[in-house]
């Protein structure tokens, strides 16, 4: 069943090739050259903008090697209260 609540999350992405100098066009991603191959860490706001973001790791043809969500997790609510107080 589909979640009603869209929430962000931080994403740590490696990819197999060294590219950190060229690839420093995806909004929100911090890029950091690894021994083997390329780490971003970074936040986004739903599952709509995580495909995106994969999506345009595929179309430069780049190798995905491993995605994890390492937390920080808050629905669109629980940040707009958090204005709020």
């Amino acid at each position: 069943m589909p979640r009603s609540k869209e929430s962000s999350a931080c994403y740590r992405i490696e990819i197999e090739e060294r590219c950190g100098c060229w690839i420093q066009d995806i909004t929100g991603f911090s890029v950091q050259e690894a021994l083997k191959g390329t780490v971003l860490s970074g936040f986004v706001r739903d599952q709509a903008a995580l495909h995106g973001v994969l999506r345009h790791l595929r179309d430069l043809g780049l190798t995905l090697v491993s995605l994890v969500r390492v937390g920080g997790t808050a629905t669109r609510e629980e940040k707009h209260h958090e204005h709020d107080t």
